[in-house]
């Protein structure tokens, strides 16, 4: 009977001992299963945080007053990306942006992402821009001149206009002249503007003082046909308002605009001998009268074209100046006129540009 207790309690080990191997082996294998499955998850997650890349297009400045799409710092990159950060193109500064890039793998769902730092900045490289009435301001010695009155405009592309101050500052306008405008000479002013931001930009045009000469010649007299002659002058003949005003200077000298002064000498210009029998003769085969400012108007034209071309030339040299309508004078009348009075049209000459 104990014998047989004996082998039967020694069977209950045994198999008592075989399940617990087999436990034991299913409990390793399991165990060795799930650190196998742990350590490619995190291989895989290893791999997907890798795998998250962003290339930058190196473009970081946005400028003033404009629009920034902050995509546009992106060339390219995996996963989805979002941007988190703002910048405001109306103010001057620099902008922290994140960029940050979500990754899924499909085999065991893990997600990962990846965070990118960089900045905007905001910077203003266009100063304002300044506009002249004129390049160059012509006046009389003694007159009053308040040099802001040839600044057209001073306007910021972004913020616009500018105000006018006598002292520099943001958002001001000022104009210095580098002398006295009272008295004769020649000064250059100059027009110096800074925006909001601190950009200067300047600009500068001349002014130009003549004596006073209408002192020395009497009244300017515009009486009679000037105006119309003028207008001939610089619209037909297409001479400038100094070389025009030089012609006008010796015309009233001659005639004071009178086509029908004179008797031997005759005329606007006060033609004589052969030269007058021209301008009749010129005018008769034209259809035009002689004694009238039309027909000598266009003779002294097909003069000028004509024998007299160096006139021409010598007119449409001189710059459009005080002084330049005073060499106009001297030219007309040593070139064209030839006459020996030549006293005060040069200076008649500077009066009519000044007053025109």
């Amino acid at each position: 009977m104990k014998h047989v207790l004996r082998k039967r309690v020694k069977r209950i080990l045994a198999g008592t001992l075989a399940t617990c191997i087999i436990a034991g082996v299913a409990i390793g294998y399991i165990s060795a299963k799930q650190n196998y499955i742990n350590k490619q998850m995190l291989l895989t997650q290893s791999k997907l945080y890798d795998s998250l890349k962003l290339s930058m297009t190196g473009v970081d400045t946005a400028e003033y007053g404009s629009s920034f799409d902050l995509h546009t710092l992106v060339a390219e990159h995996t996963g989805n990306l979002k941007i988190d950060g703002d910048i405001n193109e109306n103010a001057i500064g620099a902008y922290a942006i994140k960029l940050t890039l979500f990754g899924k793998e499909s085999k065991f769902g893990i997600t990962d992402s990846k965070t990118f730092t960089t900045n905007v900045k905001v910077v203003d490289t266009q100063p304002a821009v300044i506009t002249l009435a004129q390049d160059t301001v012509e006046l009389r010695a003694g007159a009053s001149y308040d040099p802001y009155s040839n600044v057209a405009s001073v306007v910021d592309p972004v913020d616009g206009s500018l105000t006018a101050s006598a002292e520099n500052g943001a958002g001001l306008y000022t104009v210095a002249v580098d002398g006295d405008t009272s008295k004769a000479g020649t000064y250059t002013a100059t027009v110096t503007a800074t925006d909001k931001n601190g950009n200067v930009s300047t600009a500068s045009y001349t002014i130009r003082v003549t004596r006073n000469v209408v002192a020395s010649i009497g009244p300017v007299d515009t009486s009679g046909n000037y105006e119309y002659i003028y207008a001939y002058l610089t619209g037909t003949l297409g001479l400038s308002r100094a070389a025009a005003t030089g012609v006008l200077a010796n015309m009233y000298q001659e005639s004071k605009f009178d086509p029908t002064a004179g008797s031997s000498y005759y005329g606007l210009c006060q033609w004589g001998g052969g030269r007058l029998t021209n301008l009749m003769n010129y005018c008769a085969n034209n259809g035009l009268d002689y004694t009238s400012v039309d027909g000598q108007l266009a003779f002294m034209t097909y003069e000028l074209n004509g024998s007299y071309s160096s006139t021409l030339s010598g007119l449409q040299s001189v710059a459009n100046t005080a002084e330049g309508a005073a060499e106009a004078a001297t030219i007309f009348v040593s070139r064209y006129e030839g006459a020996s009075h030549t006293v005060g049209r040069a200076e008649r000459a500077t009066a009519y540009f000044l007053a025109n």
